[in-house]
């Protein structure tokens, strides 16, 4: 299905979701091929984006990102995901992600 559709925000997004099945499954590696995926993907469509969806979409990845590589080990690169998340989310009165974004920084 991902193959077949072509590259926007939404793909990414899908992309996103299918890491953290991955991640719940326990297969971290996965998850974390995914992840990178839609963040390249939506990276690649960034600025052909003109809604405030391309914000919700690149912190949404930054979250599952950092919870993607806390579940490997990498917390400090955790942490600065969840950091980054936070600074859009803060820049773009994104108040649900903020609210998100808050709890994560407090993991260990």
């Amino acid at each position: 299905m991902i193959s077949n559709t072509k590259k926007t925000g939404d793909r990414a997004d899908i992309r996103t979701d299918l890491a953290l099945c991955y991640l719940r499954t326990g297969d971290k590696e996965k998850a974390s091929q995914q992840i990178e995926l839609a963040y390249n993907e939506l990276e690649s469509v960034f600025d052909e984006i003109n809604t405030v969806h391309k914000y919700i979409w690149q912190t949404k990845i930054l979250m599952f990102r950092g919870l993607i590589n806390y579940n490997l080990d990498k917390k400090d690169e955790a942490k600065e995901d969840f950091k980054l998340a936070l600074q859009i989310a803060s820049k773009h009165d994104l108040k649900m992600r903020l609210q998100a974004v808050e709890e994560l920084l407090e993991l260990d």
